[in-house]
């Protein structure tokens, strides 16, 4: 039988323990955005996603707007084969600054 595929709720987590540990205050779902963060000035939007799409990059990219950084919280693939384009991808969201 095969895992259950994660839910962006389950990368909530991870993503808000790191932050909380860099000594942002953090929240989850601020006005459409996943998580942000702050820290004196500073504003940090994650967007979650359990899989890389267009929808995706829209959502990051409008962030980008209103926010000091936009990160993107994809889970990583277990299988790397199969998902050979992983490498491209996180290529992107560099080159995007995300």
């Amino acid at each position: 039988m095969r895992a259950a595929p994660p839910k962006e709720s389950d990368l909530f987590a991870p993503i808000r323990d790191y932050l909380d540990n860099q000594g942002y205050r953090v929240n989850a779902e601020v006005k459409n955005c996943d998580v942000t963060a702050t820290r004196d000035d500073d504003l940090i939007v994650v967007e979650l996603k359990v899989h890389f799409n267009a929808t995706l990059l829209i959502q990051a990219s409008d962030r980008q707007r209103v926010a000091d950084a936009v990160y993107v919280g994809l889970p990583y693939p277990k299988d790397l084969r199969r998902h050979r384009n992983w490498r491209g991808m996180c290529h992107l969201l560099k080159r995007l600054e995300l």
